[in-house]
Parts: structure tokens; C-alpha cells; sequence
């Protein structure tokens, strides 16, 4: 499906933290540049 507003962008993403943060990586600083590159190519 494609993503028809930013909010819905934003909880695929809050989804994709969730996964992670649940395999306990720490990752972080991974999320952050890739919704930086998100944002910024919007």
C-alpha cells in the first residue's frame, strides 16, 4: 500500500522502532538518519 499522508509514514516507522527496541538493538542513531533522509527527500 502506499502511504497517502506523513502520519501514516510515522507509524510504519513507529512500528520499525518497536521491532527493534523488541530484538534489544541499539540502533538508534541507524533511525534517526533514515528518517532524516526521509524527511528531508519529502
Amino acid at each position: 500500500m502506499l502511504v497517502r499522508s506523513s502520519s501514516g509514514a510515522f507509524d510504519r516507522i513507529d512500528r520499525i522502532i518497536e521491532m527493534i527496541e523488541s530484538k534489544g538493538l541499539d540502533t538508534k542513531l541507524a533511525i534517526d538518519g533514515a528518517i532524516s533522509q526521509m524527511l528531508s527527500s519529502v
